[in-house]
């Protein structure tokens, strides 16, 4: 889903006139994707280094690998290609969507000069969903190198970027938000069953069903719903603790959590000893809530730190760290 939303919100850029399709309006978006993505992208790689190199990274993730973190640091355009450099096994797997993200944020400026956009776009989605039934019936090997590659994901970015640039459908506003809360937990229920029969035949056949379902979400959501993202400590303590605004508010810093939480949870889980107290479900279930009670306290405030640049903006400018709002995406 997030490929969906990112080619959505990145493409209205475009199309609400924030980035104009010139070179210095193409530069500004470059800058912006750059500064939201890759200072923590490296900011993780050098932590998970300084972990491993003093003995506290977690046994039961893969070591450090120098020529395999380097091309992953910077975003290699081969990196999904080659076993020496596939994201997906480095130290932290979550990477490799940013890897992705990056390369389609490059892409996408250049797909929306042309004039036809919308007919090489529909195009391109047509292609990539032939190729996803010869997948289904062929059924190769899709993890991780497949799965990990440009080609298998372009489908979902495509189809964000495909509704950001046309009406939207009034019969999409008319689906209530229940009905699509539901196809959207049973849609993933029935694939965790599916992956028992092989990740590999779930892989194949999940993309186009579940592009649907996302693609409808986020067409429904649009843009307007999106609010401030905080900058500091204080701007996320002083937000509303209802449901809805406490999932509003980790979806804003859903890009820090994602790289963040899996070797942080696996630290916890190893140090703590807490996988020798899991006895039933209940046990998992408090074992859960002290992991996420221990992780997202530390991920939020390397959100404000790093993400949101507080400590770049605490040197540049002592005494304060405070700035104008930028876009979301």
């Amino acid at each position: 889903m997030f490929l969906v939303l990112s080619g959505f919100l990145l493409t209205k850029g475009f199309a609400a006139k924030r980035y104009a399709l010139s070179p210095n309006g193409m530069m500004r978006f470059y800058r912006a994707r750059a500064k939201r993505l890759m200072p923590m992208m490296w900011f993780v790689g050098a932590l998970w280094l300084a972990l491993f190199s003093l003995g506290l990274w977690p046994a039961a993730l893969p070591g450090f690998d120098w020529w395999r973190e380097l091309n992953v640091a910077a975003a290699m355009p081969w990196v999904p290609y080659f076993a020496s450099t596939q994201s997906i096994a480095s130290m932290n797997s979550p990477v490799w969507s940013a890897v992705i993200e990056v390369h389609f944020s490059i892409g996408l400026p250049l797909l929306l000069l042309s004039r036809r956009r919308l007919r090489w776009i529909a195009f391109a989605l047509t292609a990539w969903a032939v190729w996803m039934v010869a997948l289904a019936v062929r059924q190769p090997t899709i993890f991780p190198m497949i799965y990990g590659a440009h080609l298998y994901n372009i489908g979902f970015f495509l189809a964000g970027a495909y509704i950001a640039l046309v009406p939207k459908p009034e019969v999409i506003d008319r689906v209530p938000w229940w009905t699509l809360v539901v196809l959207t937990a049973g849609s993933l229920i029935i694939l965790e069953y599916v992956c028992e029969i092989g990740v590999d035949f779930a892989l194949a056949v999940s993309p186009i069903p579940m592009l649907f379902l996302w693609t409808v979400l986020v067409w429904k959501a649009d843009s307007r719903y999106q609010a401030r993202i905080p900058n500091t400590l204080n701007e996320i303590a002083t937000r509303s603790f209802r449901p809805m605004a406490v999932l509003e508010t980790l979806g804003m810093m859903s890009y820090s959590i994602y790289l963040l939480h899996k070797p942080l949870g696996y630290l916890l889980i190893e140090r703590s000893g807490l996988s020798e107290q899991v006895h039933s479900l209940g046990s998992l279930a408090l074992a859960t809530a002290v992991i996420v009670a221990c992780v997202v306290p530390l991920i939020t405030v390397l959100f404000v730190a790093v993400e949101r640049g507080a400590v770049v903006r605490l040197l540049r400018s002592p005494g304060t760290i405070t700035r104008k709002d930028t876009p979301a995406a």
